[in-house]
């Protein structure tokens, strides 16, 4: 039986700080296993990741490709745009700040996939967050299991990956953050077989991050979520 072949897109935004680290680490990473790709993706970033991305990318690293956006429009359109240079069976992405993902990945690696072609691959997170975090999560699960009528949970979770064939009928995907909602639901309806990554969540530096500031910016996602699943639902 062929070995299912991975593409993975991080998409980054800001991430100079880390930047480097994460490319060397995957350069590690892709030569053990040869049946991953990765692509990175600097979505319109404001600070110096451009001359990070053009250092290594001169070096033509195999299966590691470099593309960049000049103006950032969306977290979704960035992720849209990564996901259209994928090459392999099971395509998605994660965040350029996801440092446990080369963990996950060799949990993934693992999975008895077999002849299954419908496949959704989410990670779960189990502990690590803030109580505010909890509780936005939470509401964002039950609102989006309710209107929606179907199994949500950790909906914003990663990594995110499916089998190729799912993106062949996406209509018209959202391009900020409801594009999470968005394939997980469209995963659901689709009867996708799903196999979720448990992990606990490990804090990094707030400069990491360029959205989760606090309290303000998980209300203003969640606004974001909200509207979008209504306008889902009402469909």
């Amino acid at each position: 039986m062929r070995k299912k072949k991975f593409s993975l897109v991080f998409i980054c935004f800001n991430k100079y700080l880390f930047l480097k680290k994460l490319i060397e680490e995957s350069m590690s990473f892709i030569k053990k296993n040869k049946n991953l790709e990765i692509i990175f993706i600097d979505n319109g970033s404001t600070d110096d990741s451009s001359k990070i991305f053009f250092f290594f990318k001169k070096k033509k690293i195999k299966n590691i490709k470099f593309y960049q956006i000049k103006k950032n429009t969306g977290y979704g359109n960035g992720i849209l745009y990564g996901l259209d240079k994928c090459s392999n069976d099971i395509i998605g992405w994660t965040h350029g700040d996801d440092i446990q993902i080369f963990k996950k990945l060799k949990y993934i690696f693992k999975l008895k996939l077999g002849k299954e072609k419908n496949i959704f691959i989410k990670g779960f997170r189990q502990s690590g967050r803030s109580l505010n975090e909890r509780f936005f999560s939470f509401g964002l699960t039950i609102i989006s299991s309710l209107l929606l009528r179907k199994k949500f949970s950790e909906i914003t979770a990663q990594p995110t990956l499916f089998s190729k064939e799912l993106k062949f009928i996406f209509e018209k995907p959202p391009l900020d953050f409801s594009l999470d909602v968005y394939i997980f639901f469209l995963a659901r309806k689709m009867n996708y077989k799903f196999f979720r990554i448990k992990y606990n969540e490990i804090k990094i530096k707030k400069n990491y991050s360029s959205w989760n500031t606090g309290f303000f910016s998980r209300v203003k996602l969640s606004i974001i979520y909200l509207k979008y699943i209504i306008n889902l639902a009402c469909k």
